[in-house]
């Protein structure tokens, strides 16, 4: 699939897209303000002329007070195109936020989870969505900024042509040499930009521990809040010195280019001088080139640098932002199936698994086979580590460059989009999200499929629904003002709750118990197994206290499964699940 490419002209096209009005006069008012540029030194010149005639006795006020009415004039104008820039500049970034930042997040939301994964990913989504609206005003501001200079610059060579011409090919020369340097400045400073992103996820991380309310009771406790402002301080100055030091080279190279620029000028000062005192050339018209050509310089030196320097970083930036909305997505086809028809589940089959996060890694999972047949309940086992986690991520679709085959009903899982394996699969995984919503949307996640009042009875939470201030209705978390935050075990249930409400065929507990001891954790298990009794279940834990109520038990170890059986065939076997459930017996009082 080929993908669109952006480029800067995508960002100007962006702003006159969803702001018209706006782009429109910030583009209209810097042309004007480059034409009156070279425009008002002809009036300054005419001004000084005629003031000096008048004082002399041999001239008329009218024209100095038109030219100084022309200058105020210019003055009021500078003042309120300010203004009107302002309007027009919050305008656009309303439009411009309004429209870029969903995409953004949309598009986030559809990257493969495979990809999310990724570090590289992670800083390329931090450059890209970090101020996205403020970078397509600045990159429309530096368009219409070379626009308006190249207008200005125009108009000032005009002029000077007619009386130092032989400095025109010194001027076109030094600008060609500054924006070559700046050019290779601006593609440095972004590059820097890009080392520095890793810097900056591990800046705006840390950042979070020092701040962040889930962290502030062991902050207060350990004290390491001095400890981690060491590191955050580090981090930072650690990014900002190596972008300084590109943006310093850069401005010292373009520096010293102005240098010689500004002697020139002064040579021209110094030529100038003589056809004032030929009396060919008047007073008021030295001044006014003169002042033409300092500014010349300035935005040559200045002006230039700055507007290649920054669109060659805007073109790196466009580059990434193409880049990201090339990712790869997950299938977000929100289908229950192909055919629109309702899926059931009658059997899973996993055949030679391989897999492994990065080609020069080692292998996870190394050969898994096994078979799940419907409305039984099965228990993955393993040690941390094991595999199992991301053996359940590749059944869920996250994953798809495996080798082997996993055959869901008869039919190779790459035949599923994702609405398909969302209606088969829901799952409780141990690190559960908590949602800063209210607990019904907690549960329903904004779904009107299901009535959730069995999901909070099977999960066992209307003790906890009542004794909250406004019910299933309260704000869950201490962000709102009436937020109620919850125990581990209460937020346990809501997810739970939240499984259960998807009304799944096949569901699963991926170690979802950390946070309970193993006689809560057996407990939990026990009640589990009871609500998805009509269903198929697998339970996955290091810990053992489902295995006794699972149907077929799942051994895990060095990628593949290495045993297979009922818990007295295991124990019977006296081999890897044994010695694991002997060593854990005394957690759960088993005699």
């Amino acid at each position: 699939m080929q993908h669109k490419k952006y480029n800067i002209i995508s960002a100007v096209n962006f702003c006159f897209r969803f702001a018209p009005r706006a782009a429109t006069i910030k583009l209209l008012i810097e042309i004007i303000n480059g034409a009156l540029i070279p425009l008002m030194v002809l009036v300054i010149s005419s001004f000084i002329n005629n003031a000096v005639t008048f004082v002399n006795g041999d001239g008329k006020l009218a024209p100095v007070i038109v030219m100084l009415i022309l200058m105020a004039g210019y003055y009021g104008y500078s003042q309120v195109n300010q203004i009107i820039l302002r309007i027009a500049n919050k305008t656009l970034e309303n439009a411009l936020r309004e429209y870029l930042r969903p995409q953004l997040v949309e598009k986030q939301a559809r990257t493969s989870f495979e990809l999310l994964e990724n570090p590289e990913t992670m800083d390329l989504i931090l450059r890209v969505c970090t101020n996205v609206e403020d970078r397509m005003m600045a990159i429309l501001d530096s368009s219409i900024g070379i626009i308006r200079l190249g207008i200005q610059v125009f108009g000032t060579l005009s002029l000077l042509a007619i009386y130092v011409w032989w400095m025109l090919p010194l001027f076109i020369a030094s600008a060609f040499l500054i924006a070559f340097i700046a050019r290779k400045g601006g593609k440095a400073i972004y590059a820097s930009d890009v080392v520095t992103t890793k810097l900056t996820r591990r800046h705006y991380y840390l950042s979070s521990i020092l701040v962040g309310r889930e962290t502030a009771a062991e902050r207060t406790l350990f004290g390491y809040g001095d400890y981690i402002n060491e590191k955050f301080s580090a981090a930072h100055l650690k990014r900002s010195n190596i972008v300084t030091k590109e943006i310093a080279i850069e401005e010292i190279t373009v520096n010293t280019c102005g240098l010689i620029l500004n002697a020139l000028v002064l040579v021209a000062v110094l030529v100038l001088l003589r056809p004032v005192g030929e009396k060919t050339m008047s007073h008021g018209l030295y001044v006014s080139i003169i002042g033409a050509l300092i500014g010349l310089a300035k935005i040559i030196t200045g002006t230039v640098s700055r507007l290649v320097c920054e669109t060659t970083g805007y073109i790196e930036y466009m580059r990434d932002y193409t880049t990201f909305f090339s990712l790869t997505e997950s299938d977000t086809n929100n289908n229950v199936s192909g055919n629109g028809k309702v899926i059931s589940f009658t059997s899973l089959e996993i055949r030679n698994l391989r897999f492994r996060y990065t080609p020069e890694s080692n292998y996870v999972l190394n050969g898994v086979n096994l078979i799940i047949e419907k409305g039984k309940s099965y228990s993955l086992i393993g040690k941390n580590g094991a595999g199992k986690s991301t053996l359940i991520k590749i059944l869920l679709g996250f994953y798809r460059d495996f080798e082997g085959e996993i055959l869901i009903n008869g039919v190779d899982i790459s035949k599923y989009n994702s609405g398909d394996l969302r209606q088969l699969f829901s799952i409780v995984y141990q690190d559960f999200a908590k949602y800063y919503i209210p607990l019904i949307n907690n549960i329903t996640l904004g779904s009107d499929r299901n009535s959730f009042r069995s999901s909070i009875c099977l999960a066992e939470l209307e003790d906890v629904v009542a004794k909250l201030p406004k019910n299933e209705n309260t704000p869950l978390g201490k962000i709102y003002v009436d937020g109620t935050d919850l125990s581990g075990g209460e937020w346990q249930k809501v997810a739970i709750a939240r499984a259960l409400y998807a009304d799944t065929p096949f569901m699963i507990l991926d170690e979802p118990t950390a946070s309970l001891s193993p006689m809560m954790e057996s407990k939990l298990y026990k009640r589990f197994t009871e609500i998805t009794k009509n269903k198929t279940s697998l339970l996955i834990s290091h810990r053992l206290g489902s295995t006794k109520l699972s149907d077929m038990l799942f051994v895990l170890d060095n990628g593949v499964i290495a045993e297979t059986g009922t818990h007295d065939e295991l124990m019977a076997a006296k081999g890897i699940y044994s010695n694991m459930f002997n060593s854990q017996r005394s957690w759960y009082d088993e005699r």
